[in-house]
Parts: C-alpha cells; sequence; structure tokens
C-alpha cells in the first residue's frame, strides 16, 4: 500500500504500558503507521517530536521517587486505577485541536492496558490492541481469569513454597490480578481489532486459536526488519530513551569472529544477590568464552554493590566486556526468564536464545557448563540452527510480499475504509 496523502491525515494515539519491552515495539508500529501517512500522538514521555509525530503524557500516579522498574505490580495497579481520567482528558483535548491537529480515527493500545478500551466507548473510537507478549502468551494471559476462578490461583500449600513454576514471588502475580482479569474480560467484545507482537511462522497454531476468538487478528512482527526497509532519518531520530546506547559494544563485538560472543543481561527487573553475581561471573570467565555483559547498578539486591573480584576482571579483560547501563525510573525491560544467555540479534554472529535455568541454580560451574554447551555443544549447534531457521523465515514474513508486511496493510485499510466510507 502507498503512503496515504499527507493532508487530512489520519490520526492514531499510540499508548503502551510503560515499560521497555512494552514502547519499544508499539514505538516501532507507530512509525511504520506514520510512514503510511499517519499522524500520531504517542503517550509515553517527552521526546523529540514532528510536526505530525507528537509525544504526550499522562501521569501514571506513582510516587516521584518510585522505581516502577522494580515495582511492577503497583505501577499495573496504578495505570489501571488512575489513568483512565487522564487518557480521557487527553483525547478530548486532542479533539479540540483542530485545524492544527486532524482528528483522532482510533486508539491503539498495549494489551494490559485496560482502561483505554472504556475511552474508547466513551469517544467512539476504533481500539486496536496490540500484544507486546508472544501470541503464546496473550492465550496465557486469557486463562487467568478462569484459573482465578476455578481456585488454581494464587497457588496455595506446597506450590508456594517450592516456588512451583520459577514464580517466586505470587504476591506479585495477585497485585496484577486485576489488571490482568480487566483486560481479559474487557477486550475481547470491545476491540476493533488485535495486533501481535510475532508472525505466522513462528506461532501458527496460537494465532489460529486467537483468531477463532477474535474477528480481527494481525500479526505484524518482526516489525525492526519493516523499519529497516524506510529511510527516513526523521523517524531514526525519535526513540523511547530510556536506554543509552553504547556503541562502543558494536564496536567491540565487530572485533570478534562470527559466533564467538556470549550475551548476558538479565533485562531492568530481575534482581540477584553478590554471590549470584560473582557465581555468574566466574563461570562465564572459567568457560574460556567471550562475552559481553550488561549490568544494571540496582541489579544486586540490597545495600550490596554490584562490585566484581579484580581476579576475575584481570582474567577477563583480553575477551570479556562489562557495561554498566542506565536507565530512567520509569521504565523496564520484560525478562521473561530469570537466566538470559543469549546473543546480539545480528544472526551473521550471534546466536539468540533464552535458556530453562533458574537463577536458584546459577553455581559457577553449572553457568561453565551451560556456556560451553551452548558455544561448542550439539545442543548449542541445534539451537543456532534453529535461530537461522527462524531468522530466515522472519526476513520473508517482513519482506513486501510477506505476510507480516500485507497484514499491517490489511491494517491500515480496514482501520481507514470504515472511517473514509462516512
Amino acid at each position: 500500500m502507498d503512503s496515504i496523502a499527507a493532508s487530512n491525515k489520519p490520526h492514531a494515539v499510540c499508548i503502551p504500558y510503560p515499560a521497555l519491552s512494552h514502547i519499544n515495539p508499539i514505538l516501532k508500529l507507530a512509525k511504520l503507521l506514520h510512514h503510511k501517512g499517519f499522524y500520531i500522538t504517542f503517550v509515553n514521555k517527552e521526546c523529540n517530536d514532528l510536526p505530525d509525530f507528537r509525544f504526550e503524557t499522562i501521569p501514571d500516579d506513582m510516587p516521584p521517587d518510585a522505581d516502577s522498574a522494580q515495582d511492577m505490580p503497583s505501577l499495573s495497579k496504578s495505570t489501571s486505577k488512575t489513568c483512565l481520567a487522564t487518557f480521557s482528558s487527553l483525547l478530548s483535548r486532542l479533539s479540540k485541536a483542530a485545524p492544527d491537529v486532524p482528528p483522532v480515527i482510533c486508539i491503539i493500545s498495549d494489551g494490559i492496558m485496560s482502561f483505554t478500551v472504556k475511552a474508547a466507548q466513551q469517544f467512539d473510537l476504533p481500539e486496536v490492541l496490540f500484544w507486546t507478549p508472544s501470541a503464546y502468551g496473550m492465550l496465557a494471559y486469557m486463562q487467568y481469569c478462569h484459573l482465578v476462578k476455578q481456585g488454581h490461583i494464587p497457588l496455595k500449600g506446597t506450590y508456594v513454597t517450592n516456588s512451583y513454576l520459577g514464580m517466586r514471588n505470587l504476591d506479585s502475580w495477585n497485585e496484577r490480578r486485576h489488571t490482568i482479569e480487566g483486560s481479559s474480560k474487557l477486550h475481547k467484545n470491545n476491540c476493533s481489532a488485535v495486533v501481535l507482537n510475532t508472525f505466522y511462522d513462528f506461532e501458527h497454531s496460537s494465532l489460529d486459536a486467537i483468531s477463532a476468538m477474535y474477528p480481527h487478528v494481525y500479526s505484524t512482527s518482526p516489525l525492526q526488519l519493516m523499519l529497516n526497509q524506510i529511510h527516513d532519518e526523521s523517524l531514526t531520530s525519535i526513540s523511547s530513551d530510556l536506554w543509552r546506547e553504547e556503541p562502543g559494544c558494536i564496536e567491540w563485538l565487530n572485533d570478534k569472529d562470527p559466533k564467538s560472543v556470549v550475551y548476558v543481561n538479565f533485562g531492568s527487573i530481575t534482581v540477584i544477590t553478590a554471590h549470584q553475581l560473582i557465581e555468574v561471573a566466574w563461570g562465564l570467565a572459567n568457560s574460556k568464552k567471550s562475552f559481553l555483559w550488561i549490568i544494571r547498578p540496582d541489579m544486586v539486591a540490597g545495600d550490596d554493590a554490584a562490585v566484581l573480584p579484580l581476579e576475575f576482571l584481570t582474567k577477563t579483560k583480553e575477551r570479556g566486556k562489562l557495561e554498566l547501563t542506565r536507565t530512567s525510573s520509569k521504565s523496564s525491560c520484560n525478562c521473561r526468564v530469570l537466566n538470559t544467555l543469549r546473543m546480539e540479534l545480528d544472526f551473521r554472529k550471534y546466536l539468540c536464545r533464552r535458556t530453562r535455568y533458574l537463577l536458584a541454580l546459577f553455581l559457577r560451574g553449572e553457568v561453565e557448563v551451560l556456556v560451553r554447551e551452548l558455544m561448542d555443544g550439539e545442543k548449542g549447534q541445534k539451537m543456532r540452527n534453529k535461530a537461522l531457521d527462524w531468522k530466515n523465515k522472519g526476513e520473508a514474513a517482513a519482506g513486501p510480499n510477506g505476510q507480516s508486511y500485507q497484514n499491517l496493510d490489511q491494517l491500515i485499510k480496514d482501520l481507514l475504509l470504515p472511517i473514509l466510507s462516512k
């Protein structure tokens, strides 16, 4: 579909959940829609605006000194209870901003921001739900209220003491219950479309199941690969700006041999002990493999600082690179598995894979064995082959003739045609 004419642009309001792994994919979708001719209002934080790509903020009612990256249950509770009024106020203000701002034609909301459904009904606007986790993850969300009704959640008895399914903090899940239940109850009958951050070949069975429940389902990823086909410097200047980029990492990686570097990152939520930090460090050192390790200042629990032994730093200085990240207090990166060992998304050199081990198993010997298996073992080779296969299928899906690319065009048509026919 060719870019929509610039005059009288259709106006989409995009609102992600205020966490980095939610903001990034919705921002990428917003950029693609902008390239197709949409006027975008992105509700997140103040950022560099374009004349037709504007950023707006609404308060989340969290204390000014709160670190929402480490208190996701409180953030979820706050957004679901307090943001409807402020978001509705923003929509009202935008509706009165003509002729400088075109009329809003739709809301594109994070799937767990259930209050936006009520706002869409209030302003008689189509509601597009963007589910940033996997399609399988969306199915899990949809079953949550049924598990609660049947008494399976919250977990009780020995399941709690044994950290069943790796959910070490079940109170946290219970605190988020209202958000999950609200999403699953409200969305099914009140949204115009569901967009999923995946592609069909990757999750066809889950997408088929969701398509049987919702009339309009679109898989539109890999979004970044579609963005890579756009050459627009103005869009490049727009970013979530929650993590400071470290170009030195890329320069360091470019000097390494293909498939030779382990990328270690616990995201921006997971907290470990000082002992676990040291165990991971020595496991990496003893593996004799090159590694890039991203460490947050607040990654170590309690008052202990994230201090690594001088002997470790000396031993790994030729093959290891440590980067200390700095994030804003209103950002987080959803780490779906507690110990993430993966490689850069450039599949020419690095493998992307999440392991199934829990932090409780983080002993240096186990880390060393895991790294060696990933890098040299038969299992690691199979993982690399599978990653390369998914990479090729993802590229095909995002290409001009690919299903995800075509799904995005169809989404735009389905959003615009009802409006243009009025």
